[in-house]
């Protein structure tokens, strides 16, 4: 077996309902229902803005320092709905996905794009509409087309760990993965986080309860308490006055 350079069969994967609840999930409330764990780094980040948030399962992609061939595989035994999340070590300098790979992406119906690298054609991937994070862009190409790598394997982008079938959120704030065998259990609180701290679809609300002073999700009072027993000092006079 070669390892390294391996193209694995398709395993288990979340349920077409499972995917469809994540829908419109915030990835932060995500995030805060699995005490931040899962969010990737800040640096892998929208290549455009504003760009629609998508939800999907992982499709892992390993591929060899700035060398995309193995996305190109991984396009071929994907699904409608995955997420190809890349794991291209982290280099700035060589794009490993441009314009055409991507058209051929979008014909596939795969739902979104994220690498630990670099890409380029940002107007092109606009204008296809497909979600791409990266964390870099670069004019540059990819190096020899011969790379090694390996599709469906556990991989690692942005710091998380990422398994094939994994749910991957991905909106304006970054991207979190949920692993599959806690999806619904992530689920259910990440909607009691949404329930608690609100979300896109109550923002309206939350802000008329601002200026009526009826917001509970930081209340004044509560805040100076809580401050005060830690032991803040909460002086009347201004910080010039106390030399």
């Amino acid at each position: 077996m070669s390892v390294g350079f391996r193209v694995f069969g398709r395993g288990a994967m979340p349920t077409a309902a499972q995917v469809k609840a994540y829908f419109g999930m915030e990835s932060s409330n995500v995030a805060d229902a699995m005490h931040g764990l899962g969010a990737m780094s800040a640096d892998v980040a929208p290549v455009y803005r504003p760009m629609r948030a998508f939800a999907g399962p992982a499709l892992t992609v390993t591929v060899s320092p700035g060398n995309g061939m193995m996305i190109r595989k991984a396009i071929a035994a994907s699904r409608p709905g995955d997420v190809i999340v890349v794991n291209a070590g982290g280099v700035r300098s060589r794009a490993v996905l441009g314009g055409n790979v991507a058209i051929d992406i979008v014909a596939h119906g795969i739902a979104g794009v994220v690498i630990d690298g670099a890409v380029r054609d940002v107007d092109e991937l606009r204008a296809l509409d497909l979600p791409v994070y990266a964390v870099a862009v670069t004019p540059r190409s990819g190096s020899d087309p011969s790379g090694r790598g390996e599709v469906l394997a556990p991989t690692a982008c942005g710091g998380v760990a990422v398994v094939p079938g994994d749910i991957v959120v991905g909106d304006a704030d970054g991207v979190t993965v949920v692993p599959l065998a806690d999806a619904d259990a992530v689920l259910s609180a990440a909607l009691a986080v949404r329930a608690r701290k609100g979300g896109a679809d109550d923002l309206d609300a939350r802000l008329a309860s601002a200026r009526a002073g009826t917001l509970t999700a930081y209340d004044p009072a509560a805040v100076a308490r809580g401050l005060g027993a830690a032991g803040c000092a909460d002086l009347t006079s201004p910080w010039r006055d106390l030399s």
